[in-house]
């Protein structure tokens, strides 16, 4: 695992993750989606970052998962191979922090599952969707139809992975596949301004925001109003929630710390 997959670099308190597998179109490893899960796991202990981009280079967010590696694989180690996949997803989606996707070219398979496990899509009006594993006799993973199922009616989801088909911006948009469609030479600005606006709030709540929305998919209504009410009780004793009270009432804009 020599070859660097993953960049990093960082804006006040955002972080900016790019993937870097280029020659093949940004396709989704073992050792890039290692790497990317290092980067996460570190940038989740940095309290000084509020906000985590994740964007591809070379023109492609993703083309989707390397099949060489998938070449590589028995049945057994295949197996071990998709539970990787599903924890690194199942890891993004219920990142702490809130993560954002800029869309370019190519986001297919599973690099259009990794966006649809971070919080928000931004894409160029070049970006192509879709899930074309049908095309090679292989069907999509798990991770992607249960996150579709967040998105998507039964009928639009089977007609995507029943088809392959590629999905243009405006449709993904459409669709509820992506938040905002912009031009390319606008995207990273857009992106980075939607950051920074989402980083100068209370982590804190931003934090029992995303639990509380994943949570509601996963648990009984009773459960996630119990944690909703446990949540806020919690808030209540943060110095996050005082600085918000206090600079409401003298007219100023609070500064949050996540404390």
């Amino acid at each position: 695992m020599n070859e660097k997959l993953i960049s990093l670099k960082t804006e006040k308190n955002i972080a900016i993750i790019e993937i870097c597998n280029e020659k093949k179109r940004n396709a989704l490893s073992y050792d890039l989606l290692f790497q990317l899960k290092k980067t996460l796991e570190d940038l989740e202990a940095n309290e000084e970052i509020r906000v985590v981009i994740l964007c591809g280079r070379g023109g492609n967010f993703s083309a989707g998962m390397d099949i060489s590696w998938f070449l590589e694989q028995d049945p057994v180690s295949m197996r071990k191979a998709e539970r990787f996949i599903q924890d690194v997803f199942t890891y993004v989606e219920h990142y702490t922090k809130p993560l954002v996707a800029a869309l370019t070219g190519m986001t297919l398979g599973g690099g259009l599952t990794l966006a649809l496990h971070c919080d928000r899509r931004i894409a160029s009006d070049d970006v192509v969707l879709g899930f074309p594993e049908i095309k090679i006799g292989v069907p999509a993973g798990h991770a992607a139809f249960k996150i579709l199922q967040k998105y998507l009616g039964l009928g639009r989801i089977k007609d995507l992975l029943f088809t392959g088909r590629q999905v243009k911006a405006q449709e993904g948009a459409d669709l509820g596949l992506i938040d905002v469609v912009t031009d390319p030479e606008s995207l990273m600005k857009e992106t980075t301004l939607f950051a920074h606006e989402v980083s100068t709030y209370s982590p804190l709540s931003i934090e029992m925001y995303k639990t509380a929305l994943n949570a509601s998919y996963e648990m009984s209504e009773k459960s996630v109003l119990t944690y909703t009410l446990d949540s806020i009780g919690f808030y209540w004793s943060t110095n996050d929630k005082k600085e918000g009270f206090e600079a409401f009432l003298n007219k100023r804009k609070p500064v949050f710390k996540g404390k």
